[in-house]
């Protein structure tokens, strides 16, 4: 964007809503207008391209896109972007070719001009590629307090010695508990790390722990008000439940890198350059999986297919319907329901000759339904996602047994001899709580990710720097899950699953599928 020519970038990276202008301060909200083309005030922000003849919005062409997150320019298609950090700009210029350009040192009011008019503190024109802005003159002011601190301030949470990260849990309710025992073994994870090897690279990890409640609403905004109060550089783990979409929009609003366990959004659904990535599947990627064996496996029935689920999860009905539509199945019914009647459903499904059903509510539910199927003699194959079903699903009749599939994003064989070692190693150490549940100890692998990202990104950390390790991430082995892969538009590590059915006489899940993946 400023001061040299540059192509297009390739999109807007995101289009969040905006904060209202008053709740910004002026250098997060040059942040903004320097990293994306938004202006936080919603005031119009244009660039003007050649002679003017062309113009488009800013956020297809936002100053980090060529001249980076630290202003040092980003060499692209033959084009080396200036230097704008405000101690290269506040110096006179000299180039070293035989054109011999010159140029004063840039003052703020020089800079506007340059901004506005593509005109340097010499009254030479700019590069032609080089836009000109047409920018409200407090949007201005605000991007010009943040390039002074280019190349100067650290993102927040980031000190020569430190990194300051925080998981989030719930302040009460029934997962609490389940919140405090993650905390503390992600807080014996790093304490342990800092001990061991000092860090990384001579940077200690400090661990917040922000606990949060109420509303969806409320939780994201106590969320992001501790991550900025607290000058929080990425989250580590989030156990919010029922409030992920508000905290997401939050987290990407305020550009803050997050690596949580599970996805919690349609695949559709997650921004291709956001800054959240999760280690594993979630329920409408397993969701996905089901529909990807139940078409695969020999002697699927040709028979109708049909969705039931209660309608706080339609959003997981719809990843089943689009991916059965994907793949041309004979979708015949969508079931939803908010009290669930077993009888009815079940005759329903009877009479229309079903012979598949996704069933996206519960154990105990589905227990029912079985039972009701019996009565009707109607004996149909059933797909559900595994952490829907509970123990619930160990009380079902043995004749529906070999019918009912599930699917669960990483299984215990998937943990490695090592991984059990250090996490008893741990236990005994910090004097963690003893028998934890799987969820609790896959809280590990978030951990681990991020500790690789940081290693891999160098000395010259940052927030952008972080996100950019973490999307060329290739095959790394947590030890706790299958391994993981991010890339430029793919943000859910292990994307995947695996799909188990019953053995009733053990109670537990026997494997019929290997590892699926997209």
């Amino acid at each position: 964007m400023l001061l040299a020519g540059a192509a297009l970038s390739a999109a807007n990276l995101l289009c969040p809503r905006l904060l209202p202008a008053q709740t910004v301060p002026p250098e997060e909200a040059g942040m903004q207008i320097y990293a994306k083309g938004e202006s936080p005030s919603q005031s119009s922000l244009e660039a003007v391209l050649g002679e003017g003849s062309t113009t488009v919005p800013a956020t297809l062409m936002p100053c980090a896109g060529c001249h980076g997150a630290d202003g040092r320019g980003r060499p692209e298609g033959g084009v080396t972007p200036s230097d704008i950090t405000w101690s290269v700009l506040t110096r006179p210029y000299r180039s070293d070719d035989s054109l011999a350009r010159r140029r004063p040192a840039y003052d703020a009011e020089s800079l506007r001009r340059a901004l506005r008019e593509g005109i340097d503190p010499a009254g030479n024109e700019l590069g032609a590629t080089m836009p000109r802005y047409r920018i409200s003159d407090g949007d201005l002011d605000s991007l010009i307090k943040y390039i002074k601190r280019l190349g100067v301030a650290n993102d927040p949470g980031l000190t020569a010695t430190t990194i300051r990260a925080a998981t989030v849990v719930p302040a009460g309710g029934p997962m609490a508990a389940a919140g405090e025992s993650i905390a503390a073994l992600l807080r014996a994870y790093f304490d342990e790390l800092n001990q061991q090897g000092g860090g990384i690279y001579g940077r200690k990890i400090e661990l917040e722990v922000l606990r949060a409640g109420g509303t969806p609403a409320e939780i994201a905004s106590q969320v992001c008000e501790s991550v900025h109060s607290r000058q929080i550089f990425a989250l580590v783990g989030i156990l919010a439940p029922g409030a992920e979409h508000e905290l997401r929009e939050c987290l990407e609003q305020a550009a803050v890198p997050a690596i949580d366990a599970f996805a919690t959004e349609p695949d559709g659904d997650l921004p291709a350059k956001s800054r959240i990535f999760h280690v594993l599947s979630g329920l409408p990627q397993q969701a996905r999986m089901l529909v990807k064996y139940a078409q695969d496996r020999p002697g699927s029935p040709g028979s109708g297919i049909a969705v039931v689920y209660p309608q706080g999860r339609g959003l997981l009905a719809h990843a089943v319907i689009d991916e059965c539509r994907a793949r041309s199945c004979k979708l015949a019914a969508a079931v939803s329901y908010t009290d669930f009647e077993a009888g009815k459903i079940a005759a329903s499904l009877s009479t229309q000759k079903i012979g598949m059903v996704f069933f996206l509510g519960g154990g105990g539910e589905l227990e029912e339904m079985l039972v009701a199927a019996r009565q009707s003699h109607w004996r149909p194959t059933i797909f559900q996602p595994g952490p829907l079903a509970g123990e619930d699903v160990f009380s079902i009749a043995p004749e529906f047994a070999d019918r009912v599939f599930f699917s669960f994003p990483t299984l215990p064989t998937d943990i490695e001899p090592a991984a059990l070692e250090e996490y008893a190693f741990l236990a005994r150490k910090y004097k963690l709580a003893p028998g934890q549940p799987l969820r609790t100890l896959y809280a590990l692998s978030p951990a681990k990710v991020f500790a690789e990202a940081l290693r891999q990104s160098g000395r010259e950390l940052g927030r952008d720097k972080l996100v950019e390790t973490l999307s060329g991430m290739y095959n790394f082995t947590t030890g706790w899950t299958p391994p993981v892969t991010y890339g430029a538009t793919r943000r859910v590590g292990a994307l995947g699953a695996y799909v188990v059915r019953l053995n009733l006489k053990n109670k537990s899940f026997a494997q019929v599928q290997p590892w699926m993946a997209p």
